[in-house]
């Protein structure tokens, strides 16, 4: 008994000395699967400039809420900014006007009117409200608080500024000359160091009278055009 009882100390003895323990020193990183990162694209500092550079451009666009009216206009602008974030722009556009389908379609309608002096029954058209627009001149304040680029489909990296705009100017129209303030928002994107496309959206708001009933109101004109603008220097 006190053979088995001293061979079993030994052994115990042995598991528990330091010598007896074996430690495994393992690595994360050669336990852990190993995956292809993808490298994070950061947008570094502005690769088109604009600040104190003149810009001026060509832009077509149509006034989307006109009933009446098909309208289409043509202008040139010209702008320069004082920093990255803040310009001025002034512009003219030129409207052309033609009858809608809906015009047409109500003056096709008519209707009987009984003349009380002459006991006479006349035959006359529907008719409508119609202000058109020739000419406008303007100026407005802009901010460009947002600028960025954009991927597309790994084909192309397009460089691009948002910006909001606000102002005043002069409409020309069949009431004579009115003034409007505006404001509006638009994206620019950046084709080279001297080259860009515009798309603008404007609102503009003036005061004129209802031809039949000579009531006042607030007239709102909203525009979406489209341009190309240079930048020089």
């Amino acid at each position: 008994m006190w053979r088995n009882l001293a061979i079993m100390i030994l052994v115990v003895s042995g598991l528990l000395s330091p010598s007896g323990l074996i430690a495994l020193d393992i690595k994360p990183d050669e336990i852990r699967t190993k995956t292809k990162e993808r490298s994070i694209s950061v947008l570094h500092n502005r690769f088109f400039k604009k600040r104190f550079r003149p810009e001026l451009g060509l832009f077509a666009g149509t006034i989307t809420n006109e009933a009446f009216l098909d309208t289409f206009l043509f202008g040139v602008r010209a702008s320069i900014f004082v920093s990255e974030w803040f310009g001025l722009d002034i512009q003219y556009a030129s409207v052309t006007n033609s009858d809608s389908r809906d015009f047409d379609a109500i003056q096709m309608q008519e209707f009987d009117v009984l003349d009380v002096e002459t006991s006479r029954v006349k035959t006359e058209r529907v008719d409508v409200h119609r202000n058109r627009v020739s000419t406008i001149i303007e100026g407005s304040a802009v901010m460009t608080p947002f600028y960025g680029k954009l991927n597309f489909f790994d084909l192309a990296i397009i460089y691009t500024d948002i910006y909001g705009s606000i102002g005043i100017g002069s409409v020309n129209t069949d009431q004579g000359n009115k003034i409007a303030p505006n404001f509006g928002f638009g994206i620019r994107l950046y084709l080279y160091k001297f080259l860009s496309l515009r798309v603008d959206v404007k609102d503009r708001f003036w005061n004129e009278t209802n031809q039949f009933t000579d009531e006042d109101f607030l007239r709102q004109s909203w525009s979406v055009d489209a341009g190309v603008s240079v930048f020089f220097l």
